[in-house]
C-alpha cells in the first residue's frame, strides 16, 4: 500500500508541476496529455481484447506528451485567440486550474471504464 501511495504522489506531482516551463502553452500541454491518456488507455484495452498487437501497444505506451506538443499547440492556436490562450494558461497555472486539469485527466480513465491511478 505504501508503494502505491508513493506512486500516486509521484503521478499527481508530475501532472500538477509539469504544466509550467517551455514555449508550449499550458493549454496545449494539457490537451496533449488528455489525448495521450485516452490513446494509451484505449490501446491497452484493445491489446487485452486481442485486437491490437503487443508491439503496437508498446509503441503507443512509450509515447510522451511532449511528442504531441507541436500538434496540440497548432490545434489550440486555431481554436482560440491569443488572448483566450493566455487567459486559459493563467487559469491552468493557478492551483485551482491545476486541480481542475488533474480532475479532467483522471476522468478520462473513468470515461473509458478504467480505474484512475488516484481517486477523483
Amino acid at each position: 500500500m505504501k508503494l502505491r501511495s508513493i506512486a500516486l504522489a509521484a503521478f499527481t506531482a508530475g501532472l500538477l508541476t509539469s504544466f509550467t516551463a517551455g514555449a508550449t502553452s499550458t493549454t496545449a500541454q494539457i490537451t496533449a496529455r488528455s489525448a495521450l491518456i485516452g490513446l494509451q488507455v484505449a490501446a491497452k484495452q484493445r491489446q487485452a481484447k486481442g485486437v491490437l498487437p503487443a508491439v503496437q501497444n508498446d509503441c503507443i505506451q512509450a509515447l510522451q506528451p511532449d511528442e504531441l506538443y507541436a500538434t496540440t499547440e497548432k490545434v489550440v492556436a486555431e481554436a482560440l485567440s491569443a488572448d483566450d490562450v493566455a487567459a486559459a494558461d493563467q487559469f491552468f497555472n493557478s492551483l485551482p486550474g491545476r486541480k481542475y486539469a488533474l480532475h479532467g485527466l483522471l476522468s478520462i480513465y473513468t470515461a473509458l471504464g478504467e480505474q484512475p491511478p488516484e481517486p477523483l
